[in-house]
């Protein structure tokens, strides 16, 4: 006879197994769940670790909390109200730049607040952070901090003062996306309720042999879409589908490691998920569902619903809750259709174009530039590192010569640094923008340096 001691009885004749190595060893985890179906293939559902948080927390929820959480699944809550009184948007402005001030790791943003102030300390960003977490501004800042910190490691240090569009990424990336693997056009696709859906499709990552491509297409297309989004939508949330079905390769340990940086990226992006449906059609992948809930917030993963079935069970289970799966740019194969979803990418370009977004209409400080200042900032910045070294190249000619030399290593130093395609830059006196100094301005900088290394 088996030995059962490891497997503890629950309601309706399932039974659960040990939730304590569920992150231990998830392919073994997945093996063993599928292991639970019998002899005539019939699957029996597991409960997991995030199944079993799910079930706490919904208990601890009032009667109008879980009303709420049901109403929003559906898709039929009330229409939120989105805040006017500039009073109480300015407490949260206030008090979210007063979290970020006592945030003490934040490296990636404060090099952004530095380089690029207007974009990262700008009320619009912000307020997008805020509307994500019904404002509160402490989450907000903090989700903040961590976006730069991802963007950074996804675009680099060019990228991150302003919004990214489609012409800024790769050839490899615009593949991706047009892969079709990621769908979230607000200005398209909507569910009854008209909140914007979001669709991930799995197995489409397979195209993709680059899973940084497919993490730098998932963070672009989520703050596109976004960016499409009305104020009021973005307070209201998108319904967002992840489907998994012919996946020819399964759950292996690549997919794994994708799926956990894919999450990763999710937790520092300022969307809001008013409604969760994760579909696949094997048991297999019932160890990445449970990662999905325990990785996400408490208030998406009451929203959670998940569906072990066929693609075409799929799509009607999501008609009754008001998503139609023919609004997506994907066939009953599972396949990509690449005519709709071109119609979609070419909406967002027109989008983007007439938005200009990839035009910031300021000064952009690059890692050629010279920046007038002091501080830690200024001397870490790689193009003023790179000035002081010409610098001290011509120091001793400098210090031996006589006026007229003086004044041609000057103009020298200046040329070199121009011809790097560097420019002398100072912070406006807005404090948001920098401003291209003139020459006289920057022949002043090349002697004030000269002097300080003298000295």
């Amino acid at each position: 006879m088996a030995d059962n001691s490891n497997i503890i009885p629950r309601a309706g004749n399932c039974y659960q197994l040990p939730c304590t190595t569920m992150f231990k060893s998830p392919i073994a985890t997945a093996s063993r769940n599928m292991g639970t179906a019998s002899s005539q293939g019939v699957q029996t559902v597991v409960a997991t670790d995030g199944d079993i948080l799910v079930a706490k927390e919904m208990q601890n929820l009032t009667i109008e909390e879980r009303t709420k959480v049901y109403e929003d699944v559906h898709g039929v809550a009330d229409a939120p109200i989105l805040p006017t009184d500039p009073h109480f948007l300015q407490r949260c402005l206030s008090a979210m730049d007063e979290k970020l001030r006592n945030t003490r790791v934040k490296k990636t943003y404060d090099l952004a607040a530095f380089l690029f102030p207007r974009y990262t300390k700008g009320a619009e960003l912000r307020f997008v952070f805020l509307r994500a977490v019904n404002y509160n501004p402490i989450v907000a800042a903090k989700r903040l901090v961590y976006f730069f910190k991802v963007k950074l490691r996804l675009f680099g240090s060019a990228l991150l003062g302003r919004e990214i569009t489609f012409g800024d990424l790769s050839a490899e990336c615009q593949h991706a996306v047009r892969t079709g693997c990621y769908q979230f056009f607000p200005l398209n696709v909507k569910d009854r309720s008209g909140r914007p859906i979001f669709c991930q499709f799995t197995n489409l990552f397979e195209l993709i042999p680059n899973h940084e491509e497919i993490l730098r297409s998932f963070f672009y297309t989520v703050m596109a879409g976004l960016r499409e989004m009305s104020d009021l939508e973005q307070v209201r949330g998108v319904a967002a589908v992840i489907q998994t079905f012919n996946c020819q390769n399964g759950l292996s340990s690549s997919i794994w490691e994708l799926l956990v940086s894919g999450m990763d990226v999710a937790k520092a992006l300022p969307i809001k998920l008013s409604a969760f449906h994760l579909h696949y059609d094997t048991l297999r992948w019932q160890p990445a569902a449970s990662l999905v809930q325990m990785t996400v917030s408490k208030f998406a993963r009451l929203r959670l619903r998940t569906y072990c079935s066929s693609f075409l069970e799929s799509k009607y289970h999501l008609n009754t809750f008001g998503i139609s799966s023919d609004a997506f740019a994907v066939r009953d194969d599972c396949s990509t259709d690449t005519a709709r979803l071109e119609i979609f990418i070419s909406g967002r370009l027109q989008h983007e174009i007439m938005h200009n977004y990839a035009e910031t209409g300021v000064e952009v400080p690059t890692v050629v530039d010279v920046l007038l200042g002091r501080g830690k900032s200024y001397q870490a910045h790689p193009g003023n590192i790179n000035f002081l070294a010409i610098v001290d190249r011509f120091r001793s000619q400098y210090e031996g010569g006589g006026k007229a030399e003086k004044r041609r290593i000057v103009d020298q130093v200046n040329s070199i640094i121009i011809s790097q395609g560097g420019r002398f830059l100072r912070i406006a006196d807005s404090g948001d923008d920098w401003d291209l100094m003139s020459e006289s301005e920057a022949f002043r900088k090349i002697r004030n340096a000269f002097r300080t290394k003298a000295s």
